[in-house]
């Protein structure tokens, strides 16, 4: 991304980005197969600098004939803690799979609601290259991703009422 871009030439001279990339065989351009109920997906490691808290309190603010999967493993203590926080709500919790593009094809919108640390996230291009909405939070690399849709399909970091407005 440009914010690695940036700090290489800081400290080394010359450096230029060359971005990730997805095979888009792999994703179709269809229509979300969930038609009756709005499906939020967060597909990403478990931990909390990815403001997954963000996610399931924005979604708590528009939780009416919507669903929230959260998909993918990591720090099982901040799972505990967001499955206590989940209880009451239409929020799913999976394991992660390898093998997402079966998934995004009944997700209408992917969140990645970083808080910090992110670079060009996968699961940003691969939503894109399934045709899937997608919000984001304001960081440099997750803009950068989004190009000119950046201001329409991005919140400010940390702010769950600016991406329950969103949602």
């Amino acid at each position: 991304t440009q914010d690695v871009e940036d700090f290489l030439n800081t400290d080394f001279g010359k450096a230029i980005v060359i971005y990730n990339s997805v095979d888009s065989e792999q994703f179709h351009d269809t229509q979300s197969m969930a038609a009756d109920q709005m499906v939020f997906a967060y597909f990403g490691r478990i931990d909390p600098r990815k403001g997954i808290e963000v996610l399931i309190n924005a979604f708590k603010l528009c939780a009416t004939q919507k669903v929230l999967w959260i998909i993918g493993s990591g720090d099982n203590q901040y799972l505990n803690k967001l499955k206590a926080m989940a209880v009451g709500y239409s929020i799913q919790f999976r394991p992660y799979q390898s093998d997402i593009a079966h998934l995004l094809e009944q997700a209408n919108v992917v969140v990645l609601p970083s808080l910090y640390g992110e670079g060009m996230s996968r699961i940003v291009l691969e939503a894109m290259a399934g045709s899937r909405l997608i919000l984001v939070s304001d960081l440099r690399s997750n803009c950068e991703a989004l190009g000119e849709l950046a201001d329409k399909y991005s919140f400010p970091v940390g702010d769950a009422k600016a991406l329950g407005e969103k949602m």
